[in-house]
């Protein structure tokens, strides 16, 4: 592992500008361009959406541009967000309330979802009837105006995790910038920026869902805000791959309001769901990575000061995330990590300001724990880490560099909402000697 001293410098902000864009054989439709995403996207940031401008100039056929993006978007992750929990919020509300809307899905046609007035809806798919759950817990079965309601969110968030692509029996190129997708509900029409590898919006009956921001890594790049037809949401894909288990969308009166058991779902009825086993140590592989070192200020709004100025200083010079921040316990203390990995061959040098540090790591394995729940994160982190050294202790594994603690910060900004670092997803790790 090589150690690297390299010197921060402010970058200037990105520019954009106008273009015509133009709707799946229909009107033109022009909105004003904003700039262009940058590649290293700070979690909620009200990053601009992506410009089909040079659409033209890719030639490729448009099987393979839908498999591009996928493959972009979802990465690792690709063929799990069939199954898949997410959560819609006011850009504008307070961060601390309930969400708009929380969905848990499995496509194509199970569903349970809650909306912030307290309306529950479900199904367990084909030949299930639909059900409903009001505020007062009295249960009846889905009702005109709240299978409107069911109908719309559920194609937003097909739109949202690309199901249409995914799943279309056949596509076809109809402009420069377009693409229809036949599947066998209908048409949707999807508009993409070849430069970005990213979906402008997607559309069935309706209005178009449309991309204002990612999340981006090296591997995958997740909406953080889409807007549909006048209205704005921020996102946050929970989880995907979700194993849900039997009952869980069925009619509260047919299952346990609870589920619980090793490996399954836990919450309650159309609630958030946590589908790793808290407690349970796994391997994993992580690829070459460079981390910037920080040492820890010691507080949430200094960090997330440094989140975004390192995002301001890698993005540009062609760098994306390498994974979710980290504490890293040194023998001379605490310090605050910013993964990072290079999306172009012509990246340009990073220097390390004064006290800060780059560290370049090669692939290595790692053992990791999930941090159980709880209001207490440093509680939370000594339990994990008891686990974790009990697990290399039972395989005969040796450990190699300082304790770390990955926290997931996406679209969670404990300076605005302190209650949400008891929702953080915490992992604890150590590199495997090998």
């Amino acid at each position: 592992m090589a150690t690297r001293q390299r010197a921060l410098r402010i970058v200037a902000p990105w520019l954009g500008a106008a273009v015509l864009w133009t709707s799946c054989g229909g009107e033109d439709d022009p909105r004003e361009d904003p700039a262009p995403l940058p590649r290293f996207a700070v979690p909620g940031a009200d990053d601009p959406s992506p410009s089909p401008a040079n659409a033209s100039a890719d030639r490729r056929p448009a099987a393979r541009i839908v498999d591009d993006l996928l493959e972009r978007a979802h990465g690792r992750r690709r063929g799990g967000y069939d199954r898949v929990a997410v959560e819609y919020r006011d850009p504008a509300g307070d961060p601390r309330a309930q969400p708009l809307v929380e969905m848990h899905v499995a496509f194509p046609d199970r569903y349970r979802i809650r909306f912030a007035d307290g309306l529950v809806c479900g199904s367990a798919g084909s030949g299930d009837v639909a059900w409903q759950l009001d505020a007062s817990g009295s249960e009846t079965e889905l009702s005109a105006d709240a299978a409107d309601r069911v109908t719309a969110w559920l194609r937003r968030t097909k739109a949202l995790t690309l199901w249409p692509l995914a799943h279309a029996d056949d596509v076809a190129r109809v402009a420069d910038d377009s693409i229809e997708l036949a599947l066998p509900e209908g048409t949707w029409c999807l508009r993409w920026d070849p430069d970005q590898r990213a979906p402008v919006d997607l559309r069935s009956r309706g209005p178009a869902l449309r991309f204002e921001s990612f999340y981006k890594t090296v591997h995958s790049q997740v909406p953080v805000r889409v807007s549909e037809d006048g209205a704005a949401w921020l996102v946050r894909i929970v989880d995907t791959d979700i194993d849900y288990v039997p009952g869980f969308f069925v009619r509260p009166s047919a299952a346990r309001a609870a589920l619980d058991g090793a490996g399954t779902i836990h919450g309650e009825v159309g609630g958030s769901v946590e589908t790793a086993t808290a407690g349970a140590a796994t391997l994993r592989e992580v690829e070459a990575v460079s981390w910037l070192l920080h040492r820890d200020p010691g507080d949430w709004r200094s960090r997330m000061a440094l989140y975004a100025s390192d995002g301001r200083l890698l993005g540009p010079k062609g760098y994306g995330n390498g994974g979710n921040p980290l504490f890293l316990h040194a023998d001379d203390g605490l310090r605050f990590v910013i993964p990072f990995r290079s999306y172009r061959d012509d990246a340009e040098p990073v220097e390390a300001a004064t006290g800060d540090e780059i560290r370049e790591l090669e692939a290595h394995r790692v053992l990791q724990v999930l941090a159980g729940p709880g209001a207490d994160l440093e509680a939370r982190v000594v339990a994990a880490r008891a686990v974790l050294d009990a697990a290399f202790t039972e395989q005969g594994l040796t450990a190699t560099g300082p304790l770390r603690v990955e926290v997931n910060l996406v679209n969670h900004d404990p300076v605005e909402d302190p209650a949400s670092l008891q929702k953080l997803r915490i992992v604890v790790a150590r590199q495997i000697a090998d």
